[in-house]
């Protein structure tokens, strides 16, 4: 295991297996006491300083704008610096989302372009995307694949609002649920501490998809938590270690380590020269001295933004209704409505996929297209194959869903899975019965 932050050597000298590592950098967390408004000023002057430092006159760029606030921040800092960047929107039809949008792009005088999906979309992706996956997530989160040959056409490096939630509005923290029952459930805006190891893994974790279970010897929280250890007070998570308990948590779904989803990014690394102004030592070191009441609470992104361009604040945001310069209180209760509007109250759409928001309603989708039940049919030889999927329970998987289950991540998983060549190669060592050819368990791959 490679240390993150650190340099290791290793000995070339003939049978000496030595290895040293020098740990330069690990994350710790040092909040300083000060106002929300401190840090959405250091927010605002690093995020235009890492603008200034990516971009130059001879190059054309573009960026993925939602009606969120994290690409609207990189708009505003990239503006702020003279860099005029084509805009993008990805939908499946001129939704709220995509008004928001379009009138951000339009209030600093951006050129906009909206890319519509079409129902078979997804399908697409799916053929295409596998084939770089590094089991770091579905193969829709290749978000703009489909896209692929207008982007490179169009710009030289695209960029995104990638990471600027988890690392400015803490919302890979865990958080005290709501269940409402059948009117929904959300999430209070604060941090539901982990303060021990069992409850941290509890938090890493989710149950096994039901067509491993029975290939699985333990489950997938005695897995997870066999690979994490305390020193002291220190916590090694999968062999990267932290200061405590209070980093494993804060960092452990940050773009400082590979804990979380991260195709989002490295997907769109594939298609084109891409980034994010917020993987930036500078802004990192910030997320670090921030209290967690202002990463939860503090409206950050929003006032940054209202600090480079007040003409972006002034337009709402797709997922609250409520213009960005308003407080973060404002913006809460904003959320909550629209996510009752949209669940609850009848809404005009194109289709049943079709929602409000940036993203299809994949649970519907699956229901009206018949692209998961023929890639599953596709694979049979292969699913059979590798002895820890059950053809008969991804079948009952699929049929559940269709029923009115969300077994959208189970389903997804399948699927992206079974789309990667090394899946392939996996289920022809299986085959293989050599005693130089060891199979391979289902234990081996999930660690």
């Amino acid at each position: 295991m490679l240390q993150p932050g650190s340099l290791t050597t290793v000995s070339t000298d003939d049978g000496d297996d030595d290895r040293t590592v020098n740990r330069y950098w690990r994350p710790v967390h040092r909040p300083s006491d000060r106002s929300h408004s401190y840090y959405a000023d250091r927010l605002a002057a690093l995020i235009e300083r890492a603008a200034a430092e990516r971009t130059d006159e001879t190059t054309e760029y573009g960026l993925l704008l939602s009606g969120g606030s994290d690409s609207r921040l990189t708009l505003a800092a990239l503006e702020s610096v003279g860099c005029s960047a084509n805009t993008y929107h990805i939908n499946d039809w001129v939704n709220d989302e995509a008004e928001v949008a379009k009138r951000a792009a339009q209030a600093v005088d951006a050129e906009f372009t909206f890319l519509q999906r079409d129902e078979g979309y997804q399908a697409r992706s799916l053929a295409s995307t596998p084939s770089v996956s590094t089991f770091g997530g579905y193969f829709n989160q290749s978000h703009a694949v489909g896209f692929e040959e207008r982007l490179r056409s169009d710009v030289d490096v695209l960029f995104t609002g990638h990471y600027g939630d988890m690392l400015f509005k803490g919302n890979h923290l865990p958080k005290p649920p709501v269940d409402l029952g059948p009117l929904g459930s959300f999430e209070l805006p604060m941090e539901s501490a982990c303060e021990t190891v069992e409850e941290f893994v509890e938090h890493r974790t989710d149950e096994a998809p039901a067509y491993l279970d029975d290939a699985l010897d333990r489950s997938i929280h005695d897995l997870y938590r066999s690979n994490v250890t305390q020193r002291g007070d220190r916590i090694v998570d999968h062999g990267v270690e932290f200061e405590s308990l209070r980093e494993a948590v804060l960092c452990s779904r940050c773009p400082l380590t590979n804990g979380t989803s991260h195709f989002f990014y490295y997907g769109t690394e594939q298609l084109l020269p891409s980034g994010t102004l917020f993987l930036d030592n500078r802004l990192i070191d910030l997320f670090l001295e921030i209290p967690i009441e202002s990463l939860v609470r503090g409206n950050l992104i929003n006032r940054a933004i209202d600090r480079l361009s007040p003409e972006l604040a002034a337009i709402p945001h797709g997922e609250t209704g409520v213009a960005l310069k308003h407080p973060f209180e404002v913006h809460w209760l904003g959320s909550l409505a629209t996510s009752f509007k949209r669940n609850q109250l009848p809404s005009s759409t194109p289709s049943a996929r079709s929602t409000h928001g940036p993203w299809p309603n994949h649970a519907e989708l699956i229901r009206s297209h018949p692209f998961v039940r023929e890639t599953i049919d596709e694979h049979e030889p292969l699913i059979r194959a590798l002895p820890f999927l059950s053809w008969e329970k991804v079948n009952e998987c699929y049929e559940a869903h269709l029923l009115g289950e969300n077994n959208v991540s189970a389903l997804y998983t399948l699927i992206t899975f079974l789309e990667m060549p090394v899946t392939k190669r996996v289920a022809k060592q299986q085959t293989t019965t050599t005693t130089d050819t060891p199979r391979v368990t289902s234990r081996e791959l999930v660690e």
